[in-house]
C-alpha cells in the first residue's frame, strides 16, 4: 500500500526518491618507495658557539623537530653539556650531567647518567630527575638503555656487590616523560662477570629485549624477554657462534646494537656486522635480510612514520664533501641513495645523523674562534624524511 502511494505521488510531481550518495573511490594502494624525495635539497645551517674546553659531539631531533646538540665539556669537570633548541633555532635549555646515554622521544628527550652507585634518569619536560636508583654497596656501572620507538626508555643494569661476588641483573622502564611504568625487575642472578656485559633493545610494540654473558662472543648468551607492561619471559639462552664475524672485535662494545624493525623484530648488530633478527618473544636468530646484513658499520633509522629506513655511516671522514644515505621501503625493496653536501669551507670530519621528525644533521668540523668561542655548524635538511 505504501509503495503504491509513494508511485502515486512520484508521478504527481510530489516526491523526489532521495539521492543515493555517490560511491567514494577506493584508496590508491600504496606504492613502495613512494615517501622518498627527488633529492635532498638546500640544508639550513645552524651556527653553534662553544666554549674553547668544549666540543660538540652529536645532534639529536625528537619527534616534533625540536633538536638537541650534546656537548663534551672538558673544563676541569669532564661533563655533558645538552642544549635543547625548538625547531626555528632558539634556545629552549641547557643542562649539564654525566650523562651515560640520550634519547629522542617523540615529544623532548630523555637523558641517563650513572655515577658510582646511583642511575638517574632526566627528561627535558621536566628538568629534574624523574627517577633515582641508589644502590648503595653496589656497584652498578655496568649499564645498558635503550629508546622505545613509541616514546619511552628502558634500562637495565648489573648491581653487584664487591664483598660477595653477588650481582643481580636489574631492568626498569619509563614512558617519555621520566615516569616509571612499572616497578624494578630482577631478571637475572649470579657472580658479576656471568651477567655482563649487557646489550638491550625495545620493539616498536615496546617489548625489551636483555641480552647479557660474558664474553659477549661466546657461542652462546643469555637473553630475556621483557613485555612493555613489565611482564618478564622465561630465560634463554641465544646461539650466534655461526654469524659472528671472522674480524669480531670484543672489545668494541660501542658497536653492539639491538635496532627497532618495523616488523616488529629487534636486528642485532654485533661488531659494526647486522648478525641476524630475533622477533618480539622468540629466542632464535633469523638471517638479517639482505638490505641489512650489507650494512657493515652503518646506523639503522625508522623513517617517514614507519614507511621505511635510511641506512647511514654516522662518520663523514676527513676530506669527504658529500655523505650518502641508503633509502630502504618497510618492505625491503632498495629506494634511492641520496647525497647530502657536507661541507662549508672544508670537508670533513664530522657526524651525520637522522632525527625523529626526518631531518639530516651534519655536525661538520669546527671553522675558527671567537673571542674565547668555537664556532661550529650545524647542517639541517628540514624534515627530509618525515
Amino acid at each position: 500500500m505504501r509503495l503504491r502511494y509513494l508511485l502515486l505521488l512520484a508521478a504527481a510531481g510530489c516526491y523526489v526518491p532521495p539521492a543515493v550518495p555517490e560511491a567514494k573511490p577506493p584508496p590508491k594502494p600504496r606504492m613502495p618507495c613512494d615517501w622518498v624525495p627527488a633529492d635532498a635539497g638546500a640544508p639550513v645551517d645552524f651556527q653553534l658557539e662553544t666554549g674553547t674546553h668544549s666540543e660538540p659531539t652529536d645532534v639529536l631531533e625528537d619527534g616534533e623537530g625540536g633538536f638537541a646538540v650534546e656537548v663534551w665539556n672538558y673544563s676541569g669537570n669532564w661533563r655533558d653539556e645538552f642544549t635543547t633548541y625548538a625547531p626555528d633555532g632558539s634556545e629552549v635549555v641547557t643542562t649539564m650531567s654525566d650523562r651515560r646515554a640520550t634519547f629522542a622521544q617523540p615529544h623532548g628527550f630523555s637523558g641517563v647518567s650513572a655515577f658510582g652507585s646511583n642511575i638517574e634518569l632526566f627528561s627535558s619536560l621536566g628538568g629534574e630527575a624523574s627517577w633515582r636508583w641508589a644502590g648503595g654497596s653496589a656497584n652498578c656501572a655496568r649499564l645498558s638503555a635503550a629508546w622505545d620507538p613509541n616514546g619511552g626508555t628502558a634500562l637495565a643494569w648489573v648491581a653487584q656487590w664487591s664483598l660477595s661476588n653477588r650481582a643481580e641483573l636489574e631492568f626498569a622502564s619509563f614512558d617519555q616523560a621520566g615516569g616509571q611504568r612499572a616497578a624494578e625487575l630482577i631478571i637475572a642472578e649470579g657472580a658479576g662477570e656471568g651477567l655482563d656485559p649487557v646489550l638491550l633493545g625495545t620493539t616498536i610494540a615496546g617489548n625489551s629485549l636483555a641480552l647479557y654473558g660474558k664474553p659477549f662472543a661466546a657461542d652462546m648468551i643469555k637473553g630475556r624477554w621483557i613485555t612493555r607492561t613489565g611482564a618478564p619471559g622465561e630465560p634463554f639462552a641465544l646461539d650466534i657462534s655461526a654469524r659472528l664475524p671472522e674480524d669480531y672485535d670484543a672489545t668494541a662494545g660501542n658497536k653492539n646494537v639491538l635496532a627497532p624493525l618495523l616488523d616488529g623484530s629487534l636486528a642485532l648488530r654485533i661488531g659494526g656486522t647486522w648478525v641476524g633478527t630475533i622477533e618480539s618473544g622468540r629466542a632464535e636468530l633469523e638471517p638479517a635480510p639482505d638490505w641489512l646484513a650489507n650494512a657493515s658499520n652503518e646506523e639503522l633509522a625508522i623513517v617517514a612514520g614507519g614507511r621505511g629506513y635510511a641506512i647511514f655511516s654516522p662518520d663523514i671522514g676527513a676530506g669527504v664533501c658529500r655523505q650518502p644515505i641508503k633509502l630502504v621501503d618497510k618492505s625491503g625493496i632498495a629506494c634511492r641513495t641520496l647525497e647530502v653536501a657536507t661541507s662549508t669551507s672544508a670537508c670533513g670530519p664530522g657526524t651525520l645523523s637522522v632525527g625523529k621528525a626526518g631531518t639530516v644533521f651534519a655536525l661538520l668540523p669546527p671553522e675558527g674562534r671567537s673571542s674565547g668561542y668555537i664556532q661550529t655548524t650545524v647542517r639541517r635538511w628540514p624534515g627530509l624524511l618525515h
